[in-house]
């Protein structure tokens, strides 16, 4: 017999019970175990909620309030992190007023000078990822209030976080080449740094390789998830081996691939050659006052 319990711990000890003192200790160890079993459960769901921004265990049982980040730790604070608020940009609200869109589960699909087949497209993504994962889709109904359709100078898509919204760009969705799973990968990524910030981790130069990281194993998550996907899983991987160099997410980088897909954006738009030329030489000559400003104002 156990020596505190006094459980039968042998057959021997159990031999020397009634029927009805076995009974009650086989009672008592069903419901130890259900116990047990439902204390792993939420342990389990509860782990799944923690961030990770690098696939690392290392110091786990004794930081876990932490996020691992190579070599960095971030803290995450016991009280809900509520990024700053941004007003939108007015030239973002001229434009939103004048977009078309629709409704589906509370988020607006809108286009600024797209197709309406263009929406349609993005709502299939949409509902591509509720069907086939509905966690990542509760997680996009939380996040983001919009995903909108607009020329982007850089990228296939961003988060918006004055807007909450999920920017995609329209050549992007427009081309035939581009399937509704990509467009689907695409939202996933996005309301992950959607995510990211709103647990107060900020887009900063020297995280931003690592925040791409995560987004880009979010996605490959998703992927896996969707039937015949490998062709989109390979360009998942392909696109984590490229993104793993830092120098890709640093300003001056940033600043070149912005500068060079406004030209692009422009004569998309069927702007005139020499108002193309105009820009492209004021470009440099804008980029260093804004230096000069952020200078001037730390």
């Amino acid at each position: 017999m156990g020596e505190r319990s006094g459980a039968p711990e042998t057959e021997a000890d159990a031999a020397k019970l009634s029927l009805q003192e076995l009974n009650g200790w086989i009672a008592r160890a069903e419901f130890m175990a259900s116990h047990l079993k439902r204390a792993a459960s939420l342990k389990k769901s509860a782990m799944k909620r923690l961030v990770w921004l690098e696939p690392s265990a290392r110091g786990f049982m004794a930081c876990l309030p932490r996020i691992v980040a190579g070599s960095d730790c971030i803290l995450m604070s016991k009280k809900p992190h509520r990024p700053p608020q941004a007003r939108p940009r007015l030239v973002d609200r001229i434009q939103l007023a004048r977009s078309t869109g629709r409704h589906l589960d509370g988020i607006w699909i809108g286009c600024w000078r797209g197709r309406p087949e263009d929406l349609t497209r993005v709502e299939g993504a949409l509902l591509l990822i509720k069907q086939h994962s509905p966690l990542d889709y509760a997680r996009i109904t939380r996040e983001l209030e919009r995903v909108w359709l607009h020329l982007l100078p850089h990228g296939l898509g961003a988060y918006n976080h004055s807007l909450r919204a999920c920017v995609l760009d329209e050549r992007y969705v427009a081309d035939p080449a581009t399937t509704v799973e990509q467009i689907a990968s695409t939202i996933v990524h996005e309301a992950t740094h959607a995510r990211l910030e709103r647990c107060g981790i900020e887009y900063e130069e020297q995280r931003r390789a690592r925040i791409e990281a995560i987004c880009f194993r979010r996605e490959l998550a998703f992927a896996v998830r969707l039937p015949d996907s490998a062709e989109l899983q390979e360009g998942i991987a392909r696109c984590l081996e490229w993104y793993a160099n830092p120098e890709h997410f640093s300003d001056a980088h940033f600043q070149e691939a912005h500068a060079a897909g406004a030209i692009e954006a422009l004569r998309h738009l069927g702007s005139p050659g020499w108002f193309v030329k105009a820009f492209s030489l004021a470009l440099p000559i804008v980029s260093r006052a804004r230096s000069l400003f952020r200078f001037q104002s730390r």
